[in-house]
């Protein structure tokens, strides 16, 4: 049965060209049960346009398991290239 997260996830991936988006780790600092993780995420979207994003995330670990992350992006930069096929300059 698949989840709100299951069709986000699928939505989103539809938007660039398959096996296109990588994920680039710029940064990684972490202390004790909490980490904050810096990446890119390199891809091409279905009008074959590059796309890079900058993201950071904070994950909380439980016993050598995530058990929240909270992920922050580049939202209008994101629907400028994908939705609106516009530049990356703003």
């Amino acid at each position: 049965m698949k989840n709100n997260d299951d069709e986000f996830l699928a939505g989103a991936l539809g938007n660039y060209e398959p096996g296109s988006i990588r994920l680039e780790f710029t940064a990684i600092v972490a202390d004790g049960d909490r980490a904050v993780v810096e990446w890119t995420s390199p891809a091409r979207t279905l009008r074959g346009e590059p796309y890079e994003n900058f993201c950071i995330g904070g994950f909380a670990v439980r016993d050598g398991k995530i058990q929240a992350v909270r992920e922050h992006m580049d939202t209008a930069y994101a629907q400028r290239m994908v939705h609106a096929g516009g530049q990356a300059a703003a």
